[in-house]
Protein backbone atom coordinates (compact mmCIF):
# COMPACT_ATOMS: atom_id res chain seq x y z
CA UNK A 1 0.00 0.00 0.00
CA UNK A 2 1.42 3.39 -0.99
CA UNK A 3 1.54 6.49 1.13
CA UNK A 4 -1.50 8.74 1.21
CA UNK A 5 -1.08 11.66 -1.15
CA UNK A 6 -0.83 15.08 0.39
CA UNK A 7 -3.77 17.28 -0.44
CA UNK A 8 -2.86 20.39 -2.39
CA UNK A 9 -2.82 23.54 -0.31
CA UNK A 10 -5.67 25.91 -1.30
CA UNK A 11 -4.18 29.21 -2.54
CA UNK A 12 -6.52 31.27 -0.36
CA UNK A 13 -5.12 29.85 2.87
CA UNK A 14 -2.87 32.25 4.82
CA UNK A 15 0.77 31.15 5.10
CA UNK A 16 0.41 30.49 8.83
CA UNK A 17 -2.42 27.98 8.45
CA UNK A 18 -1.53 24.30 8.52
CA UNK A 19 -4.35 21.98 9.60
CA UNK A 20 -3.37 18.79 11.41
CA UNK A 21 -5.24 16.06 13.19
CA UNK A 22 -4.03 14.77 16.54
CA UNK A 23 -5.53 14.54 20.04
CA UNK A 24 -4.98 17.68 22.11
CA UNK A 25 -6.82 19.91 24.57
CA UNK A 26 -8.67 21.67 21.74
CA UNK A 27 -10.25 20.37 18.57
CA UNK A 28 -8.53 20.51 15.16
CA UNK A 29 -8.80 23.78 13.23
CA UNK A 30 -10.24 22.89 9.83
CA UNK A 31 -10.71 26.38 8.40
CA UNK A 32 -8.43 29.42 8.88
CA UNK A 33 -11.47 31.65 9.32
CA UNK A 34 -12.14 29.89 12.63
CA UNK A 35 -9.05 31.46 14.16
CA UNK A 36 -8.04 34.36 11.90
CA UNK A 37 -9.62 36.85 14.32
CA UNK A 38 -7.18 35.59 16.98
CA UNK A 39 -4.02 34.76 15.04
CA UNK A 40 -3.78 38.04 13.12
CA UNK A 41 -4.77 40.30 16.03
CA UNK A 42 -1.83 41.51 18.18
CA UNK A 43 -4.27 42.53 20.93
CA UNK A 44 -5.83 39.07 21.09
CA UNK A 45 -2.46 37.32 20.96
CA UNK A 46 -1.17 39.54 23.76
CA UNK A 47 -3.79 38.17 26.15
CA UNK A 48 -3.91 34.60 24.85
CA UNK A 49 -3.64 31.91 27.54
CA UNK A 50 -1.63 29.19 25.82
CA UNK A 51 -2.50 25.57 26.55
CA UNK A 52 0.12 23.09 27.79
CA UNK A 53 2.25 21.25 25.27
CA UNK A 54 1.99 17.48 25.03
CA UNK A 55 5.34 15.74 25.44
CA UNK A 56 6.50 12.40 24.08
CA UNK A 57 9.76 10.58 23.42
CA UNK A 58 10.87 9.38 20.00
CA UNK A 59 13.54 6.70 20.16
CA UNK A 60 16.27 6.97 17.54
CA UNK A 61 18.67 4.09 16.99
CA UNK A 62 22.13 5.64 16.69
CA UNK A 63 25.62 4.25 16.33
CA UNK A 64 27.89 5.48 19.11
CA UNK A 65 31.67 5.20 19.00
CA UNK A 66 33.49 4.79 22.31
CA UNK A 67 37.10 4.38 23.36
CA UNK A 68 37.64 1.04 25.07
CA UNK A 69 39.79 0.35 28.15
CA UNK A 70 42.66 -0.93 25.98
CA UNK A 71 42.69 2.30 23.97
CA UNK A 72 40.97 0.85 20.91
CA UNK A 73 37.86 2.42 19.42
CA UNK A 74 34.66 0.40 19.31
CA UNK A 75 30.99 1.10 19.26
CA UNK A 76 27.49 -0.14 18.78
CA UNK A 77 23.91 0.89 18.16
CA UNK A 78 21.95 2.42 21.01
CA UNK A 79 18.43 3.75 21.29
CA UNK A 80 18.60 7.45 22.11
CA UNK A 81 15.43 9.21 23.32
CA UNK A 82 14.52 12.49 21.64
CA UNK A 83 12.23 14.73 23.68
CA UNK A 84 9.50 16.34 21.54
CA UNK A 85 6.57 18.56 22.44
CA UNK A 86 3.65 19.68 20.30
CA UNK A 87 1.28 22.59 20.83
CA UNK A 88 -2.50 22.64 20.70
CA UNK A 89 -4.17 23.21 17.33
CA UNK A 90 -4.99 26.90 17.83
CA UNK A 91 -1.69 27.67 19.56
CA UNK A 92 0.17 26.07 16.65
CA UNK A 93 -1.42 28.52 14.21
CA UNK A 94 -0.36 31.46 16.42
CA UNK A 95 3.20 30.19 16.81
CA UNK A 96 3.50 29.58 13.07
CA UNK A 97 2.25 33.11 12.34
CA UNK A 98 4.86 34.68 14.63
CA UNK A 99 7.54 32.40 13.20
CA UNK A 100 6.69 33.80 9.76
CA UNK A 101 6.78 37.40 11.02
CA UNK A 102 10.21 36.89 12.59
CA UNK A 103 11.51 34.89 9.65
CA UNK A 104 10.86 37.72 7.19
CA UNK A 105 13.04 40.05 9.27
CA UNK A 106 15.65 37.36 9.94
CA UNK A 107 16.06 36.59 6.23
CA UNK A 108 16.62 40.27 5.41
CA UNK A 109 19.33 40.46 8.07
CA UNK A 110 21.34 37.43 6.95
CA UNK A 111 21.07 38.38 3.27
CA UNK A 112 22.14 41.98 3.96
CA UNK A 113 25.05 40.84 6.14
CA UNK A 114 26.16 38.22 3.62
CA UNK A 115 25.85 35.19 5.90
CA UNK A 116 22.83 33.51 4.28
CA UNK A 117 25.04 30.90 2.57
CA UNK A 118 26.31 29.72 5.97
CA UNK A 119 22.90 28.94 7.52
CA UNK A 120 21.40 25.85 5.91
CA UNK A 121 18.61 24.42 8.06
CA UNK A 122 15.01 25.54 8.59
CA UNK A 123 14.95 27.96 5.67
CA UNK A 124 12.99 28.20 2.44
CA UNK A 125 15.39 28.39 -0.48
CA UNK A 126 14.87 29.10 -4.15
CA UNK A 127 15.41 26.67 -5.74
CA UNK A 128 14.55 24.28 -2.90
CA UNK A 129 17.51 22.42 -1.40
CA UNK A 130 17.92 19.53 1.01
CA UNK A 131 20.80 17.89 2.87
CA UNK A 132 21.94 16.20 -0.36
CA UNK A 133 22.51 19.54 -2.10
CA UNK A 134 24.18 21.06 0.97
CA UNK A 135 26.60 18.14 1.28
CA UNK A 136 27.37 18.27 -2.44
CA UNK A 137 28.08 22.02 -2.29
CA UNK A 138 30.43 21.49 0.66
CA UNK A 139 32.32 18.61 -0.99
CA UNK A 140 32.72 20.54 -4.26
CA UNK A 141 34.04 23.57 -2.34
CA UNK A 142 36.54 21.35 -0.53
CA UNK A 143 37.72 19.89 -3.84
CA UNK A 144 38.50 23.38 -5.12
CA UNK A 145 40.33 24.43 -1.95
CA UNK A 146 42.41 21.30 -1.28
CA UNK A 147 44.78 20.88 0.47
CA UNK A 148 42.75 21.93 3.50
CA UNK A 149 41.32 20.76 6.81
CA UNK A 150 37.63 20.00 7.40
CA UNK A 151 36.44 20.22 11.01
CA UNK A 152 33.03 18.97 12.13
CA UNK A 153 31.31 19.77 15.42
CA UNK A 154 28.01 18.92 17.09
CA UNK A 155 26.27 21.26 19.55
CA UNK A 156 25.31 19.54 22.80
CA UNK A 157 21.62 19.59 23.82
CA UNK A 158 20.87 22.23 21.19
CA UNK A 159 17.26 23.29 21.85
CA UNK A 160 17.31 22.32 25.53
CA UNK A 161 20.04 24.79 26.55
CA UNK A 162 19.07 28.08 24.86
CA UNK A 163 19.45 30.83 27.45
CA UNK A 164 16.16 32.73 27.73
CA UNK A 165 17.78 36.12 28.30
CA UNK A 166 19.96 35.75 25.22
CA UNK A 167 16.99 34.55 23.18
CA UNK A 168 14.94 37.55 24.26
CA UNK A 169 17.81 39.87 23.35
CA UNK A 170 18.01 38.37 19.86
CA UNK A 171 14.23 38.55 19.46
CA UNK A 172 14.28 42.28 20.27
CA UNK A 173 17.26 42.87 18.00
CA UNK A 174 15.56 41.25 15.01
CA UNK A 175 12.46 43.38 15.62
CA UNK A 176 14.63 46.48 16.09
CA UNK A 177 12.87 47.20 19.39
CA UNK A 178 14.08 48.15 22.86
CA UNK A 179 11.38 45.96 24.38
CA UNK A 180 9.19 43.23 22.98
CA UNK A 181 5.67 44.33 21.98
CA UNK A 182 2.97 42.83 24.20
CA UNK A 183 1.94 40.19 21.66
CA UNK A 184 5.52 39.10 20.95
CA UNK A 185 6.26 39.02 24.68
CA UNK A 186 3.31 36.72 25.29
CA UNK A 187 4.52 34.38 22.55
CA UNK A 188 8.03 34.53 24.03
CA UNK A 189 6.64 33.49 27.42
CA UNK A 190 4.63 30.70 25.79
CA UNK A 191 7.79 29.19 24.33
CA UNK A 192 10.11 29.71 27.33
CA UNK A 193 7.92 29.52 30.45
CA UNK A 194 5.68 26.83 29.09
CA UNK A 195 3.93 23.90 30.71
CA UNK A 196 3.51 20.39 29.37
CA UNK A 197 1.80 17.07 29.99
CA UNK A 198 3.30 13.65 29.33
CA UNK A 199 1.39 12.02 26.47
CA UNK A 200 1.52 8.49 27.84
CA UNK A 201 0.13 9.50 31.23
CA UNK A 202 -2.49 11.79 29.69
CA UNK A 203 -3.79 9.25 27.19
CA UNK A 204 -3.88 6.54 29.85
CA UNK A 205 -5.91 8.82 32.14
CA UNK A 206 -8.54 9.45 29.46
CA UNK A 207 -8.48 6.03 27.81
CA UNK A 208 -7.07 7.10 24.45
CA UNK A 209 -5.56 4.05 22.75
CA UNK A 210 -3.28 4.05 19.68
CA UNK A 211 -6.21 2.91 17.57
CA UNK A 212 -8.39 5.78 18.78
CA UNK A 213 -5.69 8.40 18.13
CA UNK A 214 -5.93 8.05 14.34
CA UNK A 215 -9.54 9.26 14.12
CA UNK A 216 -9.65 11.56 17.15
CA UNK A 217 -11.50 14.78 16.25
CA UNK A 218 -12.49 16.31 19.58
CA UNK A 219 -10.70 17.77 22.62
CA UNK A 220 -9.08 15.20 24.89
CA UNK A 221 -11.18 16.39 27.81
CA UNK A 222 -13.77 18.97 28.79
CA UNK A 223 -12.69 22.30 30.35
CA UNK A 224 -13.94 21.02 33.70
CA UNK A 225 -11.87 17.83 33.40
CA UNK A 226 -8.85 19.88 32.38
CA UNK A 227 -9.10 22.02 35.51
CA UNK A 228 -9.85 19.23 37.96
CA UNK A 229 -7.85 16.30 36.58
CA UNK A 230 -5.05 17.73 34.43
CA UNK A 231 -4.27 20.94 36.29
CA UNK A 232 -5.20 20.14 39.90
CA UNK A 233 -4.94 16.34 39.88
CA UNK A 234 -8.03 15.76 42.01
CA UNK A 235 -8.31 12.10 40.96
CA UNK A 236 -4.60 11.34 41.19
CA UNK A 237 -1.23 12.95 40.51
CA UNK A 238 -1.16 16.39 38.90
CA UNK A 239 -0.36 15.92 35.20
CA UNK A 240 0.97 19.38 34.33
CA UNK A 241 4.68 20.18 34.64
CA UNK A 242 6.21 23.62 34.19
CA UNK A 243 9.43 25.06 32.73
CA UNK A 244 11.18 27.20 35.35
CA UNK A 245 14.96 26.83 34.89
CA UNK A 246 15.50 29.80 32.53
CA UNK A 247 16.79 27.83 29.56
CA UNK A 248 15.56 25.70 26.68
CA UNK A 249 12.65 25.77 24.26
CA UNK A 250 10.41 22.85 23.23
CA UNK A 251 11.67 20.95 20.23
CA UNK A 252 8.79 20.31 17.85
CA UNK A 253 6.81 23.56 18.03
CA UNK A 254 6.16 25.58 14.83
CA UNK A 255 8.40 28.42 16.01
CA UNK A 256 11.29 26.46 17.55
CA UNK A 257 13.29 25.97 14.33
CA UNK A 258 13.22 29.68 13.48
CA UNK A 259 14.16 30.62 17.05
CA UNK A 260 17.18 28.30 16.88
CA UNK A 261 18.49 30.26 13.88
CA UNK A 262 17.69 33.51 15.66
CA UNK A 263 19.58 32.37 18.75
CA UNK A 264 22.64 31.32 16.74
CA UNK A 265 22.85 34.60 14.79
CA UNK A 266 25.82 36.00 16.82
CA UNK A 267 27.74 32.73 16.34
CA UNK A 268 26.95 32.66 12.62
CA UNK A 269 28.06 36.30 12.24
CA UNK A 270 31.34 35.73 14.04
CA UNK A 271 32.32 32.51 12.30
CA UNK A 272 31.21 33.58 8.82
CA UNK A 273 33.31 36.74 9.07
CA UNK A 274 36.34 34.81 10.31
CA UNK A 275 36.00 32.19 7.58
CA UNK A 276 35.89 34.91 4.93
CA UNK A 277 38.99 36.59 6.35
CA UNK A 278 41.10 33.44 6.10
CA UNK A 279 39.62 32.09 2.87
CA UNK A 280 37.74 29.30 4.60
CA UNK A 281 34.14 28.17 4.92
CA UNK A 282 31.66 28.00 7.80
CA UNK A 283 28.41 26.04 7.48
CA UNK A 284 25.79 25.31 10.12
CA UNK A 285 22.91 22.89 9.65
CA UNK A 286 20.93 23.16 12.89
CA UNK A 287 23.38 21.77 15.50
CA UNK A 288 25.88 20.36 12.94
CA UNK A 289 28.79 22.68 12.18
CA UNK A 290 31.40 22.36 9.42
CA UNK A 291 34.56 24.48 9.23
CA UNK A 292 36.95 24.25 6.29
CA UNK A 293 40.25 26.12 6.30
CA UNK A 294 43.95 25.90 5.54
CA UNK A 295 45.90 23.74 8.04
CA UNK A 296 47.64 26.80 9.47
CA UNK A 297 44.25 28.31 10.45
CA UNK A 298 42.87 25.19 12.13
CA UNK A 299 43.61 26.13 15.75
CA UNK A 300 42.45 29.71 15.30
CA UNK A 301 39.12 28.64 13.78
CA UNK A 302 38.51 25.97 16.43
CA UNK A 303 39.28 28.36 19.30
CA UNK A 304 37.08 31.07 17.79
CA UNK A 305 34.17 28.65 17.59
CA UNK A 306 34.68 27.56 21.20
CA UNK A 307 34.63 31.21 22.33
CA UNK A 308 31.55 32.03 20.26
CA UNK A 309 29.72 29.02 21.69
CA UNK A 310 30.72 29.99 25.21
CA UNK A 311 29.29 33.49 24.65
CA UNK A 312 26.07 31.83 23.49
CA UNK A 313 26.08 29.65 26.64
CA UNK A 314 26.25 26.49 24.54
CA UNK A 315 28.65 23.53 24.53
CA UNK A 316 30.21 21.46 21.78
CA UNK A 317 30.17 17.68 22.11
CA UNK A 318 33.53 16.12 22.96
CA UNK A 319 32.62 12.48 22.33
CA UNK A 320 33.94 10.30 19.52
CA UNK A 321 31.90 10.79 16.37
CA UNK A 322 30.67 14.19 17.57
CA UNK A 323 33.67 16.14 16.31
CA UNK A 324 36.32 15.24 13.76
CA UNK A 325 39.37 16.59 11.95
CA UNK A 326 39.71 15.49 8.32
CA UNK A 327 42.92 16.27 6.47
CA UNK A 328 42.23 16.74 2.77
CA UNK A 329 45.41 16.34 0.72
CA UNK A 330 46.40 16.08 -2.94
CA UNK A 331 48.92 13.38 -3.91
CA UNK A 332 51.68 14.01 -6.51
CA UNK A 333 49.56 12.30 -9.17
CA UNK A 334 46.68 14.71 -8.48
CA UNK A 335 44.51 12.34 -6.43
CA UNK A 336 42.62 13.98 -3.58
CA UNK A 337 42.30 12.10 -0.29
CA UNK A 338 40.43 12.84 2.93
CA UNK A 339 41.81 11.07 5.99
CA UNK A 340 39.63 10.09 7.67
CA UNK A 341 36.69 10.37 5.25
CA UNK A 342 34.54 13.42 5.98
CA UNK A 343 31.14 12.50 7.44
CA UNK A 344 28.66 15.27 6.71
CA UNK A 345 24.84 15.43 6.59
CA UNK A 346 24.45 11.71 6.07
CA UNK A 347 27.21 11.24 3.51
CA UNK A 348 30.85 10.14 3.55
CA UNK A 349 33.47 11.79 1.30
CA UNK A 350 36.94 10.25 0.97
CA UNK A 351 38.25 12.90 -1.43
CA UNK A 352 37.38 10.92 -4.54
CA UNK A 353 33.87 9.52 -4.17
CA UNK A 354 30.74 10.08 -2.11
CA UNK A 355 28.88 7.32 -0.30
CA UNK A 356 25.81 7.21 1.89
CA UNK A 357 26.88 6.79 5.51
CA UNK A 358 27.20 3.13 6.47
CA UNK A 359 24.91 3.70 9.49
CA UNK A 360 22.15 4.93 7.16
CA UNK A 361 22.47 1.87 4.93
CA UNK A 362 22.45 -0.38 8.01
CA UNK A 363 19.22 1.28 9.17
CA UNK A 364 17.64 0.62 5.76
CA UNK A 365 18.61 -3.06 5.94
CA UNK A 366 17.21 -3.36 9.48
CA UNK A 367 13.89 -1.94 8.30
CA UNK A 368 13.91 -4.40 5.39
CA UNK A 369 14.52 -7.37 7.71
CA UNK A 370 11.78 -6.23 10.07
CA UNK A 371 9.30 -5.78 7.20
CA UNK A 372 10.06 -9.23 5.77
CA UNK A 373 9.54 -10.84 9.19
CA UNK A 374 6.20 -9.04 9.53
CA UNK A 375 5.01 -10.06 6.06
CA UNK A 376 5.92 -13.69 6.78
CA UNK A 377 4.03 -13.51 10.09
CA UNK A 378 0.95 -12.05 8.37
CA UNK A 379 1.11 -14.78 5.70
CA UNK A 380 1.15 -17.43 8.45
CA UNK A 381 -1.89 -15.85 10.11
CA UNK A 382 -3.74 -15.77 6.78
CA UNK A 383 -2.86 -19.44 6.20
CA UNK A 384 -4.27 -20.39 9.60
CA UNK A 385 -7.52 -18.65 8.63
CA UNK A 386 -7.63 -20.48 5.30
CA UNK A 387 -6.56 -17.47 3.25
CA UNK A 388 -3.70 -16.65 0.89
CA UNK A 389 -0.48 -18.24 2.20
CA UNK A 390 1.86 -16.22 -0.03
CA UNK A 391 4.05 -13.38 1.25
CA UNK A 392 2.98 -10.07 -0.30
CA UNK A 393 6.12 -9.51 -2.33
CA UNK A 394 4.71 -6.52 -4.20
CA UNK A 395 4.45 -4.63 -0.90
CA UNK A 396 8.10 -5.33 -0.14
CA UNK A 397 9.24 -4.51 -3.69
CA UNK A 398 7.43 -1.17 -3.44
CA UNK A 399 9.07 -0.29 -0.13
CA UNK A 400 12.60 -1.64 -0.53
CA UNK A 401 13.60 -1.89 -4.20
CA UNK A 402 14.01 0.14 -7.37
CA UNK A 403 10.48 -0.93 -8.36
CA UNK A 404 9.06 1.53 -5.84
CA UNK A 405 8.90 5.30 -6.26
CA UNK A 406 9.57 7.29 -3.10
CA UNK A 407 11.40 4.71 -1.02
CA UNK A 408 15.04 4.80 0.12
CA UNK A 409 16.40 3.13 -3.04
CA UNK A 410 14.25 4.70 -5.76
CA UNK A 411 13.81 8.04 -4.01
CA UNK A 412 16.55 9.21 -1.66
CA UNK A 413 19.49 7.19 -3.00
CA UNK A 414 18.53 7.78 -6.64
CA UNK A 415 18.26 11.53 -6.01
CA UNK A 416 21.67 11.52 -4.29
CA UNK A 417 23.22 9.71 -7.28
CA UNK A 418 21.91 12.41 -9.61
CA UNK A 419 23.25 15.26 -7.45
CA UNK A 420 26.72 13.91 -6.64
CA UNK A 421 28.95 13.80 -9.71
CA UNK A 422 31.46 11.42 -8.10
CA UNK A 423 29.30 8.87 -6.37
CA UNK A 424 29.77 5.24 -5.35
CA UNK A 425 26.17 5.00 -4.18
CA UNK A 426 25.02 2.71 -7.00
CA UNK A 427 27.74 0.17 -6.16
CA UNK A 428 27.04 0.60 -2.45
CA UNK A 429 23.39 -0.47 -2.86
CA UNK A 430 23.57 -2.75 -5.90
CA UNK A 431 22.83 -5.88 -3.84
CA UNK A 432 19.54 -4.63 -2.35
CA UNK A 433 17.47 -6.92 -4.62
CA UNK A 434 19.61 -9.94 -3.73
CA UNK A 435 19.48 -9.07 -0.02
CA UNK A 436 15.67 -8.85 -0.06
CA UNK A 437 15.28 -12.22 -1.79
CA UNK A 438 17.78 -13.84 0.56
CA UNK A 439 15.57 -12.74 3.46
CA UNK A 440 12.44 -13.98 1.70
CA UNK A 441 13.97 -17.40 1.07
CA UNK A 442 15.23 -17.77 4.64
CA UNK A 443 13.32 -20.52 6.51
CA UNK A 444 11.17 -21.23 3.45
Amino acid sequence: MGKRRRRERPPEWPDWFEPKQYPHFDEPVRDPEQVRWLVESPDECAKRAFLPFIRFERLARKYKRERQADGSVGGGFRKTPRDLKYASHTDSQILRHYANLLNDRYEKIIVTEGIAASVLAYRRMDPPKCNIHFANDAFEWIEKKAPCVALTFDVKDFFETFDHKLLKHQWKAVLGADELPADHYNVFKAITRYSWVDREALFAKFGITKKKQKDWRRPICTPEQFRSIVRRGESGARLIQSKTDGKGIPQGSPISALLSNLYMLPVDRCMSALARECGGMYLRYSDDILLVCKPEHQNMMSEALEHAMKDAKLELHDGLGKRSVCNVTVTPDGTMLSRPPLQYLGFSFDGRTVRIRSQTVAKFLRRMRKAVRREKYLAERRAEAGGDVRVRRKVLYSRFTHLGTKNFIAGYAAHARRVFKKSAIRAQLKHHWRDLHALLELDE
